[in-house]
């Protein structure tokens, strides 16, 4: 069964609309994310474009700040120095990739706690967007298994067999870390492990986070599984792909997410709430 991501997305936009509205109202002050944009990669301009037209639909501003690919580290740093020092400005975010020659990590330790909005930094106020998205997508599945017994997400997790493929810093780690925080118990697929459809196929959650095409095939999944689908790249017709093909496990897996469709609307949404949240807190100073 699909889990749909863009029903989830919605019902997360309309509870931000609600509080971008009692912003307005009550403080005259309407949700702004900067987003500084290295480069023209076809990639980027899709996953800004998400993000505009989500930030629409709740009533924020995004702006974005371009930069060639030429540019330096120094002025880029500079221009984030710049943009966070203005009060209008309540999120502000590097937009990955970046160039090699860009060291971004650096970069995020520059963004104020207050503004890391995509929740990169250490001990940042914000929950990395990815890693809620995750979450907030497995509500569905445990809500169908668990209204008969009544069981808490935490418990659900914690008697799942859950198994994360890919372990980097945007995608698959922040996921293994909230995992844990919650309790679950996980293996973790990496290009060092041997044989990994040993652990896929006794998987009760299976979360790819590789972005590489056919990382995970049917014959690697059990016949309940649940997918969830985060890497993503880019095939040569320009169209998104995930690490497995729909085609290839729909008929295998209990409950997957798509690709488009799947986690990538969660995501943004989920970004869209940690800068309502940023703008409610400037409220309140």
């Amino acid at each position: 069964m699909i889990i749909d991501g863009r029903t989830i997305s919605n019902q997360i936009l309309a509870e931000l609309l609600i509080r971008t509205d009692d912003l307005e109202a009550q403080y005259q002050i309407q949700p702004h994310l900067a987003v500084v944009r290295v480069g023209d990669d076809p990639a980027i301009n899709s996953y800004i474009a998400q993000k505009e037209k989500m930030a629409k639909k709740i009533g924020a501003i995004v702006s974005v700040y371009n930069f060639p690919e030429s540019v330096k580290q120094e002025e880029l740093k500079a221009s984030i120095a710049f943009l966070q020092e203005k009060s209008d400005i309540h999120g502000l975010i590097l937009q990955l990739p970046v160039p090699p020659h860009i060291d971004y990590e650096k970069l995020i330790l520059d963004i104020h706690a207050d503004k890391d909005v995509d929740g990169f930094r250490p001990n940042s106020p914000f929950i990395i967007p990815i890693a809620s998205a995750v979450l907030k997508v497995l509500e569905l599945p445990m809500m169908k298994e668990t209204e008969k017994t009544g069981e808490s997400f935490n418990d659900w997790l914690k008697n799942k067999n859950i198994v994360v493929m890919g372990k980097g810093k945007t995608g698959g780690q922040p996921v293994i870390e909230i995992l844990h925080q919650h309790g679950a118990k996980i293996n973790v697929v990496d290009s060092q492990t041997q044989n990994p459809e040993e652990l896929t196929h006794n998987a009760d959650i299976v979360i790819t986070a590789v972005g590489k095409p056919h990382t995970l095939t049917a014959n690697m999944i059990k016949k309940d599984t649940i997918l969830i689908g985060i890497g993503m790249s880019m095939d040569e017709n320009g169209n998104f792909v995930g690490d497995y093909d729909q085609e290839d496990i729909k008929n295998k897996a209990e409950w997957y997410t798509p690709i488009p469709g799947g986690v990538g609307p969660v995501n943004v949404a989920c970004l869209m709430e940690n800068l309502v949240t940023a703008a409610e807190h400037t409220s309140q100073n």
